[in-house]
């Protein structure tokens, strides 16, 4: 059984994100969401060279390779679940969680819950995983890359939710009902980003006076989208073991490298 981890740095993070990482990851829940207890078929179908184990950060995941990209998106909206739905908890003291509930609706039940979770979550994950490629100082293709594959994960949260309700009556009588939105689970977004990391688009650094502008590698491929994942390199095989560049190859599961085809 692997579990997968998030080992980020911790950073200076503003008032909208009053909690370090470090002091994040001892909630239960949080630790719940980060954590693949099923190992390779946490995510359906994915590929055990896509599930980041300890060297999330490591080498191989900063090339800007496809499984970068996966990564940076995946990590992105873990984060974001994690600290939304702790906020729903009343884990978080500092939260700014904030009550609300509708008047009833003409199908006769009321709307009940918190309502900017996941705005204080996605606020968070913004602030907490975008800073330190803003704060390089460096002039990288790679940060426009990194900086554009954090946001996809991040959108899939705010596709319209499912709803939740409960009944409250006499004898199991449903006179009035409850009705909440609810997230996601983390599998499920996990599944949209996979297929989103196989569809994802080549591109290359081009340098204009203020910044550097990130087009499609093939003259053949469409221009890449805000919800789209993009990539600067042609990945590596990670079914064998490679240190110097941060492959530690696989374990408990089989692994099968059918490098991506090229792009027409």
């Amino acid at each position: 059984m692997e579990l997968v981890w998030l080992y980020v740095m911790l950073i200076h993070v503003q008032q909208v994100a009053a909690m370090t990482w470090l002091s994040l990851a001892k909630q239960t829940s949080l630790q719940a969401v980060l954590q693949d207890p099923r190992g390779c078929d946490g995510v359906t179908g994915l590929e055990e060279e896509q599930v980041p184990g300890l060297q999330v950060f490591s080498k191989a995941t900063i090339q800007g390779t496809r499984e970068s990209a996966f990564i940076h998106a995946t990590s992105s909206v873990g984060i974001a679940l994690a600290v939304s739905r702790a906020c729903s908890r009343g884990e978080l003291h500092k939260c700014g969680c904030r009550r609300k509930v509708r008047a009833a609706t003409p199908e006769g039940f009321q709307w009940s819950g918190f309502s900017d979770n996941l705005s204080y979550g996605i606020a968070f994950s913004q602030a907490f995983v975008d800073s330190p490629e803003r704060s390089r100082g460096v002039s990288s293709s790679r940060e426009p890359m990194n900086l554009h594959n954090n946001e996809p994960g991040r959108k899939a949260l705010l596709a319209p939710m499912e709803e939740e309700c409960k009944c409250h009556g006499v004898w199991g009588s449903c006179e009035a009902r409850t009705c909440w939105k609810v997230m996601p689970p983390f599998r499920h977004v996990g599944n949209i980003l996979k297929e989103k990391s196989e569809g994802a688009t080549e591109v290359y650094p081009k340098q204009v006076p203020s910044h550097q502008l990130l087009l499609p590698r093939s003259s053949h491929s469409k221009p890449y989208m805000a919800h789209g994942l993009i990539y600067l390199w042609a990945s590596l095989g990670f079914c064998n073991q490679d240190p110097r560049h941060g492959i530690f190859s696989t374990s408990g599961c089989q692994c099968k490298w059918t490098p991506p085809a090229m792009e027409m």
